[in-house]
């Protein structure tokens, strides 16, 4: 049975897998703890400049630069900088902006990335199926239609 919930907390961790991202949701049965299996975390670098960072990263492990059918808002074509851990990506970022190269989206935490990627929105995620209230490495559905905050009579919204 899929489960629908408010979002009441968003976390993320890195891991020797990837990095781990969970939620606790408020859901009609009680709360409820998704986490999803471990996964990379991405910034956006112009794909032109993508040479230079592969020469600036050259003594870097773990990171893969992959050419993407996107564009900026320059409509310029972008790649992909994916890292298998958060931390990592933020650390390049940092260097790879010293040296003036432009990256994209870098400050993007990955519960955020996740729920934009996918289109969540008014803080709702539906749980997926579960066994147990706090199952680990569940893919999260599209959830239901669900009334908003202000439809529900909760001041503030």
């Amino acid at each position: 049975m899929a489960q629908a919930g408010f979002i009441l907390t968003r976390h993320w961790r890195d891991t020797p897998q990837g990095t781990e991202v969970s939620f606790w949701l408020a859901t009609d049965t009680g709360p409820l703890q998704v986490t999803l299996a471990p996964q990379e975390s991405v910034a956006f670098i112009p794909t032109h400049q993508a040479a230079r960072v592969t020469s600036l990263l050259r003594t870097e492990n773990g990171y893969r630069l992959t050419p993407l059918n996107l564009q900026d808002f320059h409509r310029q074509p972008v790649s992909g900088l994916y890292c298998r851990s958060h931390r990592q990506l933020m650390r390049l970022e940092k260097q790879l902006k010293e040296q003036g190269v432009t990256v994209y989206e870098a400050d993007v935490r990955p519960p955020e990335r996740y729920l934009m990627e996918r289109f969540y929105h008014r803080s709702r995620l539906a749980g997926g199926r579960h066994k147990r209230r706090r199952d680990r490495q569940c893919p999260p559905e599209t959830a239901p239609r669900l009334p908003s905050p202000a439809e529900m009579g909760i001041a503030g919204y």
